[in-house]
């Protein structure tokens, strides 16, 4: 498997129908580079996205991966020393992801709260939420109930 640097990355644009991009890595200084994504809207299977911290905040892209309808699994990592709250807030609501997906990864978000469409009902499909390294949050409630199928 081939790495395209970001630089490169520019170029993925164009290319409107590729379906298979598992990771997709931000660099240091890559503020903008994220809204590349919302001009792939046929991405399917799962998708990994690194380097979240580089991203300059919601005002920086808008790129809602909710029209991704073939996207199952979705992976968002920050680097452990990430801590600007706002902008990391910022980042996981521009980054809203489709109803369709099963398992979601959030990884060492520094946000002190998590986004209205991570709680939402509409994720009839999910089957696996891992939220790992979210030092800054402060859960007050979880409730799960209504689901049947659930093993214990």
């Amino acid at each position: 498997m081939s790495v395209i640097p970001i630089v490169e990355m520019g170029a993925i644009g164009k290319i409107t129908l590729l379906q298979t991009l598992s990771n997709f890595a931000l660099g240091d200084h890559d503020r903008s580079s994220i809204k590349l994504l919302k001009e792939l809207p046929h991405l399917w299977g799962r998708l990994s996205i690194s380097g979240l911290q580089s991203v300059g905040g919601y005002r920086y892209f808008s790129c809602k991966l909710e029209g991704n309808e073939g996207l199952l699994q979705l992976s968002l990592k920050w680097d452990s020393d990430a801590d600007d709250s706002q902008r990391e807030r910022e980042v996981l609501d521009g980054l809203q992801p489709t109803t369709n997906l099963n398992k979601l990864f959030i990884h060492c978000c520094g946000g002190t709260r998590f986004p209205a469409w991570l709680g939402k009902h509409l994720f009839r499909s999910m089957v696996l939420t891992c939220l790992r390294n979210c030092r800054n949050c402060s859960l007050i409630e979880l409730e799960i109930n209504g689901f049947d199928g659930v093993k214990l």
